[in-house]
């Protein structure tokens, strides 16, 4: 299959597998489920994919897990290139049902690349089966990754994720935020509290840290994703980031880029 978006209901997947592949300007879905299940492997440019309360960030290299039967959207904010694999229920077993991000090393990529070249006749065949089966296994011993933030199933705490996202609004203060948002900033604590867990300022934390391992993933530098997030320095932006993940963006890099 070309390297294009194809329509395609998974709902009528009669294949172990099938390959779909998009590389196009930047793309959301609305709210859906399907009944198989989904692999979605990221070329190029990152992937937000939101379960329940739960945003998985998925960038390139990476691939995030969806069950069969799970609600689900996806964003990509910027130009993108994924492939993705729709598997049939009956070959799930396998792999984690829970939706989560799992590295892709070279040969599960050389896998999906090829499942999403053959075509939908050739699937059963026989001489496909033993790529099913490598794919299936590949895929249920990939190693998982931390790209996952409490998003919260409340309106106003993903509208507040959005707002920051999609105007690059990190330059602004906790009590802008609350303001912009008809609140307090002590109120908008209680909310993120009940529905997160964490203050405002503990959720802010977290996001800018998954991006930036995203970000670091597609090869940006710690000086530009310093900027990014609006921190007053690298030397703040390495600190921070060694004091929550316990290593600095640098060894983030080279142990994520092998």
């Amino acid at each position: 299959m070309s390297e294009v978006e194809t329509p395609f209901n998974p709902d009528t997947l009669e294949q172990p597998i099938l390959g779909v592949s998009y590389n196009g300007p930047s793309n959301k879905s609305d709210q859906h489920d399907h009944q198989s299940g989904q692999l979605l492997h990221s070329i190029r440019g990152v992937i937000e994919v939101q379960v329940e309360n739960q945003l998985f960030i998925v960038p390139p290299n990476n691939a995030v897990w969806i069950p069969p039967s799970v609600m689900h959207c996806a964003v990509s904010r910027n130009p993108i290139h994924f492939r993705s694999l729709f598997i049939h229920p009956q070959h799930c077993s396998l792999i984690r049902d829970t939706t989560h991000i799992l590295s892709v090393n070279e040969l599960l990529k050389a896998l999906i690349k090829r499942l999403c070249e053959i075509e939908r006749h050739e699937l059963n065949d026989q001489s496909t089966e033993s790529i099913v089966e490598v794919t299936l296994n590949e895929i249920a011993n990939a190693t998982q990754r931390p790209f996952t933030v409490i998003i919260s199933s409340h309106d106003t705490i993903y509208r507040i994720y959005d707002f920051i996202q999609e105007s690059n609004h990190w330059s602004l203060t906790n009590e802008d935020i609350a303001s912009k948002f008809a609140m307090s900033l002590k109120t908008m604590n209680r909310l993120f509290q009940k529905e997160t867990g964490m203050t405002f300022h503990q959720w802010i934390t977290q996001v800018k840290l998954m991006l930036a391992m995203a970000w670091l993933s597609e090869g940006d530098s710690i000086t530009m994703i310093a900027h990014r997030l609006c921190y007053s320095s690298d030397s703040a932006f390495i600190a921070q980031f060694k004091r929550h993940l316990g290593m600095t963006p640098g060894e983030f890099y080279k142990e994520n880029t092998q």
